[in-house]
């Protein structure tokens, strides 16, 4: 696929050069840009429907382990914290890509196409610059609160278990570090620079 500015050299060379024998036209031109961009943000669309899943599964879960055990005076709690842990994920997961499916191409015109990828990248990056701030505190808390459910059924609890706990703890927390480092990377990392290229060749 030639590159944008392949095609404005084309351009040049087509309207100095009249036997020139394929004429790029500004529609031809949004198709290519607006195909291109789109490639690379449809990447990260597909990080949504599986991540809107989990929290759903994530929120089902927490409030099963709360109602069924609302004698117990220690899970109720897990469960409302994680709820609420999880509520700014769900909210800008949600704000965000639903923002990113609404970005639609404007009028027929160079500067359209510039602000339409410089959009879908703006958007990726808050999201991505959120999601990186979230996973600091989220990731640690969610795996701590993972072992907190898991010990409070085995007999005598957290406390008289505490090695293979914490030994429990490093292993969710180092899988999912290596998760979400492959995840960042594929879903928002590289379309971001992506679309940064095309951003670059536009302007050169």
């Amino acid at each position: 696929m030639k590159t944008i500015e392949e095609l404005k050299n084309a351009w040049e060379q087509n309207n100095e050069d009249k036997s020139f024998s394929t004429v790029y036209d500004q529609n031809l031109f949004e198709k290519i840009v607006k195909s291109r961009a789109s490639k690379h943000t449809n990447e990260s669309i597909k990080y949504f429907w599986p991540a809107l899943t989990l929290q759903i599964i994530a929120y089902s879960l927490l409030v099963h382990f709360g109602v069924k055990n609302l004698v117990n005076s220690q899970i109720p709690w897990f469960s409302i914290g994680g709820i609420v842990l999880f509520i700014p994920y769900t909210y800008m997961l949600l704000k965000k890509f639903k923002k990113l499916a609404k970005t639609e191409l404007q009028e027929n015109s160079a500067i359209s196409i510039h602000e339409y990828v410089s959009k879908q990248q703006l958007i990726l990056q808050s999201f991505y610059k959120f999601k990186i701030r979230y996973d600091i505190f989220s990731v640690p808390a969610s795996c701590a609160l993972v072992v907190l459910l898991i010990y409070n059924y085995v007999p005598e609890g957290i406390l008289k278990h505490l090695v293979s706990a914490f030994s429990l703890y490093i292993i969710l927390l180092v899988g999912v570090f290596f998760v979400i480092r492959a995840e960042n990377k594929k879903y928002f990392k590289l379309p971001i620079q992506n679309l940064k290229i095309i951003l670059d060749e536009f302007n050169a």
